[in-house]
């Protein structure tokens, strides 16, 4: 498995005001580097075997690595993050063992750990995509989609990006439909499928430019089985946006175009 880990280097500009016409004028100091994070992986273990139940699942974590301490916004979304994910985990915690069963029948095993990640000036998102066996030979797949405002350190959900009554989710999931089909090479998909993406239950993640909306396996496809993950550029559903959100025409990009204050890494 292999994660895209984005950090974030913000430099503010600043220069002398000119001296008089006939002085030499001031060299600019150099910009003064900001706060920089980066984004690590803590895992969330649990080992049960009276339950049959384990768990090994990563999760992100914003650190610090230069600058002020991280501010409390930060520190709630590491919070909230870390809480997100061992709800997740007891929602496969078996009561207690299966009757008459005990180790290794019957084994709920629930793995996993990020796939993408992004971090812009105020905005954090990350998808996490598990595996989890409850008794077969097959995993199934589930995706915990985490954003969060930065400046508040608050949980960022469809109901803030979007303005209420309008047609934000069909217009996804027709574009999802879209690029689904032309991947595959077919032409139907499972119309239970689509509805479910027209009703508004989408898992989502933001990224710079568009919004990557993650289908499960066997959801829209006969023909293929596997997840699918598409972006939808941002300007398709830029209409129903909600006035001063994320989303909303006119608000600055919320990441930083200067190619120096931005870097991806990828690391195993």
């Amino acid at each position: 498995m292999r994660l895209a880990l984005v950090a974030l280097l913000a430099l503010a500009a600043c220069a002398d005001a000119p001296g008089p016409a006939d002085a030499p004028a001031a060299p600019s100091p150099l910009p003064a580097p900001g706060p920089s994070f980066s984004v690590g992986v803590d895992s969330l273990l649990r080992a049960e075997p009276e339950r049959n139940h384990t768990v090994a699942l990563g999760y992100p974590q914003i650190r610090g690595m230069s600058g002020p301490p991280m501010a409390s916004a930060l520190r709630a979304v590491n919070a909230a993050i870390r809480d997100t994910v061992a709800a997740f985990a007891d929602d496969f915690r078996p009561a207690a063992p299966p009757a008459g069963a005990g180790p290794p029948e019957f084994p709920v095993v629930v793995t996993g750990g990020p796939e993408r990640v992004w971090i812009s000036d105020d905005l954090f998102s990350a998808l996490v995509e598990v595996a989890v066996v409850t008794g077969g030979a097959d995993a199934n797949t589930a995706f915990l989609p985490l954003t969060y405002d930065l400046t508040t350190g608050r949980p960022v959900a469809s109901a803030d990006l979007f303005a209420p009554g309008t047609p934000w989710a069909p217009a996804l999931a027709d574009a999802v439909e879209r690029a689904v089909v032309e991947q595959i090479g077919a032409e139907a998909t499972y119309a239970a499928g689509v509805d479910a993406l027209r009703a508004g239950r989408v898992d989502w993640t933001l990224a710079p430019d568009s919004i990557v909306v993650h289908v499960l396996p066997n959801q829209l496809s006969a023909t293929d089985a596997r997840a699918f993950h598409i972006g939808v550029p941002r300007s398709v559903v830029a209409p129903f946006a909600r006035p001063g959100g994320v989303l909303a025409p006119g608000r600055p990009a919320v990441q930083r175009a200067d190619s120096s204050a931005v870097r991806t890494l990828d690391a195993d």
